[in-house]
């Protein structure tokens, strides 16, 4: 901690990727001023916008350890409470059993590289959880062209901060089924299409990757540096 702290204090600048982890440094205002919010971003080629056909069931999609720190005791509430919706889970179980219910079913951890393939089989992305910096699976669930539901928790309300990103991503309550139920479904009607929401585009994605998150890194820095030209690097 002694360590960190002294790091801190050398900074000119202390990148942080949410809200949570700036509340995290309330504790020490001369650090706090120093704060820079840029969500992380995420390889575009890796997760690619799906152009396959949406399946024909309702279905949500959850990646990430099967825990009560990711609210699943919650989103599974949420789900029971939805007719002929389905939710996929990637990750390994954690301390929360997985339901034995036939709108649940359960995929081991797999490589980051394979994920694609679970993004491009669901409707939604949902994240319930109670505690968490920047989840880079919802940049990952957006960037495959997902609606994403999300606590206030994860970081969801800095990414619909981003160039156009607010219409694709709901924010709910910790701890609240039905506000996650009503976000869900809400949605779910959006992706298959039974609303106006348009589906997100090339230069929203861009936003996502890891370019954008350097781009707005370097804006940061020109704001330390007014007299040098960072332009070369942005190109």
């Amino acid at each position: 901690m002694r360590r960190e702290l002294l790091g801190y204090d050398i900074a000119d600048r202390i990148e942080v990727p949410s809200t949570q982890v700036v509340e995290s440094f309330t504790f020490s205002p001369g650090h706090s001023r120093k704060l820079f919010l840029s969500p992380y971003g995420v390889d575009l080629k890796q997760f690619p916008l799906r152009k396959c056909a949406l399946p024909s069931d309702p279905t949500v999609l959850f990646v990430g350890k099967w825990s009560y720190q990711k609210g699943v005791d919650v989103l599974v509430k949420a789900i029971k409470a939805m007719d002929n919706v389905r939710l996929i889970h990637v990750g390994a179980i954690g301390d929360a059993p997985f339901p034995n219910h036939f709108q649940f079913v359960h995929h081991d951890h797999i490589p980051q590289w394979q994920l694609t393939k679970f993004y491009h089989m669901a409707h939604v992305f949902a994240l319930a959880s109670r505690q968490d910096g920047l989840a880079v699976v919802l940049c990952q669930a957006l960037a495959s062209g997902l609606r994403v539901v999300c606590t206030e928790m994860t970081g969801g309300s800095d990414l619909s901060r981003l160039h156009g990103l607010a219409r694709l991503i709901s924010v709910v309550p910790v701890d609240n089924p039905e506000a996650l139920r009503h976000a869900l479904a809400q949605a779910l009607e959006d992706a298959t299409g039974k609303t106006g929401v348009a589906p997100i585009t090339d230069s929203e994605r861009e936003a996502l990757s890891w370019r954008g998150y350097a781009l707005r890194n370097l804006h940061s820095l020109s704001e330390l540096l007014p007299n040098r030209s960072l332009g070369r690097l942005s190109r």
